[in-house]
């Protein structure tokens, strides 16, 4: 039983830059190789997206858009990032960040601090 093919390289490459490649084939599977190439090919630096995403605010991986997800499973959609982001850090790319920014240039505000008194009454 054979896959059909759907557009797992375009999903890669729209996490690792924010951008869509319409052009790129639809792939039976996925393949980091494959896209890092096309990448590459296209001038694109997913070194230079990350950095450009942290710059902005914006989250890295870039998350994907369901037009892009159509014909892929979640749950395969969920491995592959999980692998890509694995691959990536064996190849010594960049990480996605998992933590939330700190605040160090402001106090915090009414809010933030309503939030960080609310405790357990046992803390």
């Amino acid at each position: 039983m054979s896959a059909d093919p759907a557009p797992w390289d375009r999903a890669l490459g729209w996490a690792l830059t924010g951008h869509d490649h319409p052009d790129w084939p639809d792939a039976v599977a996925p393949d980091l190789d494959r896209v890092l190439a096309r990448l590459a090919e296209a001038g694109e630096s997913p070194v230079a997206a990350q950095a450009d995403a942290r710059a902005t605010g914006q989250p890295w991986p870039h998350p994907v858009p369901d037009r892009l997800r159509a014909g892929l499973g979640a749950a395969q959609l969920a491995a592959l990032m999980t692998e890509l982001m694995t691959e990536l850090q064996r190849r010594g790319l960049p990480q996605a960040s998992q933590r939330a920014p700190v605040i160090k240039d402001r106090a915090p505000g009414p809010d933030e601090l309503r939030l960080l008194r609310d405790v357990p009454p046992h803390y």
